[in-house]
């Protein structure tokens, strides 16, 4: 995803923490083809770096060619050689809606993520279905499987309700519910112990308890920690605050 020139960022998992930034660029349509790598991260760069974004990250004057080399690198660092331009039109239209405020939501955070929409399905990969993965990219995305299992393997997700068997390994338990390797079962609520069971995604499990999510405006050292799932660190430092939205025009990460 795009913050302020300098910035490091990361994009889904795929490639980890990324220099991604440069800031802005180029908001011209390209006329790339979107059929290879090169032509869809070029419509990404063109896509993420609208006048509101480019103002936001660098003011009034910036050169925009800067942000265009970068958001491309960084985009054929994450999206490799299983990349299928099925959902690829799609993907770019959810990006520039991303931006187009020059704020991030936790949602539209996802989306740069390729972890949500059309951007979660733009790889077609070689594993087959049961095939061991480390990455959704090994997977065939199009097709709707993804890489999970405490053991990954390529798997077409079926989520199982509480009570449900979980053993099969595409079963996924419903939100509230975790795997105890055969059942779907209730996870643990504020105040109970999560030593041995895990708290709802809402949660945090401190010092074997589990608690709260931080409140906006309260330190933070990463999304997780947070109620809106977005903490915003300054450059540099190792804490910063909860906030609801990212804005490019004041996020330092």
């Amino acid at each position: 995803m795009l913050f302020k020139s300098g910035t490091i960022v990361f994009l889904g998992g795929l490639v980890g923490y990324l220099a991604f930034l440069g800031a802005c660029s180029d908001t011209k349509s390209s006329g790339n083809s979107l059929s290879g790598r090169d032509g869809f991260c070029q419509s990404w760069a063109n896509a993420a770096c609208n006048d509101a974004v480019v103002k936001a990250c660098s003011g009034d004057g910036a050169d925009p060619a800067d942000c265009q080399a970068t958001q491309s690198a960084a985009c054929l660092s994450a999206v490799g050689d299983s990349y299928d331009s099925t959902n690829a039109k799609s993907c770019i239209d959810a990006v520039k809606k991303a931006y187009q405020d020059a704020k991030l939501s936790r949602a539209d955070v996802d989306v740069l993520e390729l972890k949500s929409g059309a951007c979660a399905e733009l790889f077609k990969g070689t594993k087959e279905e049961g095939d061991s993965c480390s990455n959704d990219a090994e997977c065939d995305t199009i097709s709707g499987y993804r890489c999970i299992g405490e053991s990954p393997t390529c798997q077409i997700p079926a989520e199982v309700g509480g009570g449900g068997k979980c053993s099969d390994p595409a079963a996924v338990c419903a939100s509230g519910f975790y795997c105890d390797g055969t059942n779907c079962l209730q996870a643990v609520g504020v105040g109970q112990s999560c030593v041995d069971e895990p708290c709802t995604e809402d949660l945090l499990c401190l010092a074997g308890t589990c608690t709260a999510k931080t409140a906006d405006v309260q330190d933070c050292s990463k999304n997780d920690d947070c109620q809106s799932g977005l903490c915003d660190v300054p450059r540099g430092a190792s804490t910063g605050l909860c906030v609801t939205s990212f804005d490019l025009a004041v996020t330092s990460s």
